[in-house]
């Protein structure tokens, strides 16, 4: 279970830092994590404009070298569930653990 865990919170955090807020070292990122019997609940939000994650979902897949565009796919491979806020700006993501 640390695994999935660990690569989900990682690729949401490298994305707020450096798509969202624009790697401006004064902007904050929030992290949220809850561990209950269940699942396990991820929540990252960025002060950055967000990004229309409506039109990403049905795009290819990124290619083997590809260095960007590989987080929904990441997300589609280890969370059980996905949601993004409307402005698109905070990534909400759960893994059922029983």
């Amino acid at each position: 279970m640390q695994f999935p865990v660990e690569v989900l919170a990682r690729e949401c955090l490298n994305n707020a830092v450096l798509h969202g807020n624009f790697r401006r070292a004064h902007s904050h990122v929030s992290f949220r994590m809850r561990i209950g019997r269940k699942r396990i609940c991820l929540r990252v939000t960025d002060r950055g404009p967000g990004f229309n994650w409506r039109r990403r979902r049905g795009l290819r897949r990124p290619g083997a070298n590809a260095i960007n565009g590989r987080g929904l796919l990441i997300f589609q491979m280890f969370a059980d569930g996905v949601v993004f806020n409307r402005r698109g700006n905070q990534v909400t993501l759960w893994i059922n653990t029983a």
